[in-house]
């Protein structure tokens, strides 16, 4: 008995069939895992840099914008009814230096209670020197580590010296205001006079908070969106 030609071929016809399906299904689940690698290896990347980010505002951002506020809040205590042109370093560099007072040119005398406020300015100051000192690998600012240019609208900081970030301008500041303080320095204001305290800290230490903030949320609005495709 002959067995037609189109039986004979359906052996061949399934098997095709069947090889087919598999190439097409496994190019298929090859490609889900690429995809899903992919996706994976990117929260990875998000994860990192979400932690990051919270590391740096909880260990260098918000501690160093904390001992500001406070070491703000002491100099105001300190500097109120002096003359505007008052300046501590530069005090404290010649005590013997005149100021416009009640029309007069004369010195200045501080209080007791002016000296305890500094020796607190002083203390905070140190710890705020602490964070900068083991903290500063979280700064991405180049203003804050090697590039800062002064702005006249907001500091009276000149500097001589370039190539350097705020931080550490910050840091020598608090040096030469120790240093003067104990006595160890005196005379030339002119030279020590760029190192008074850096006004601009304080702003752009807030500018990058508020731009990190910014990053954790968009990161946040990230992960929301990736949860609702899945």
């Amino acid at each position: 008995m002959t067995v037609p030609v189109w039986v004979a071929l359906i052996p061949s016809a399934v098997a095709i069939l069947i090889a087919a399906y598999t190439y097409f299904h496994n190019k298929q689940v090859l490609a889900e895992t690429k995809r899903h690698n992919r996706a994976t290896v990117e929260e990875a990347r998000i994860a990192k840099q979400e932690a990051f980010i919270e590391s740096a505002l909880s260990e260098f951002y918000y501690p160093t914008l904390g001992y500001l506020q406070v070491s703000r809040s002491l100099y105001r205590l300190l500097t109120a009814g002096k003359p505007e042109d008052f300046r501590l370093v530069s005090h404290l560099l010649n005590p013997q230096q005149t100021y416009e007072i009640d029309g007069i040119r004369q010195p200045l005398f501080l209080s007791d209670s002016d000296k305890s406020l500094i020796t607190e300015i002083i203390q905070i100051e140190a710890k705020l020197e602490d964070v900068f000192l083991t903290k500063s690998g979280f700064v991405e600012d180049s203003s804050l580590i090697h590039e800062y240019e002064p702005n006249p609208d907001i500091t009276d900081v000149e500097l001589d010296v370039k190539s350097i970030g705020l931080i550490s301008l910050a840091i020598a500041h608090f040096r030469v205001l120790r240093l003067a303080h104990e006595g160890q320095l005196k005379g030339d204001t002119k030279t020590y006079q760029q190192f008074v305290f850096p006004r601009e800290l304080p702003v752009k230490i807030s500018e990058n908070i508020e731009k990190l903030r910014k990053q954790l949320n968009s990161i946040s609005n990230s992960f929301l969106e990736q949860g609702e495709n899945l």
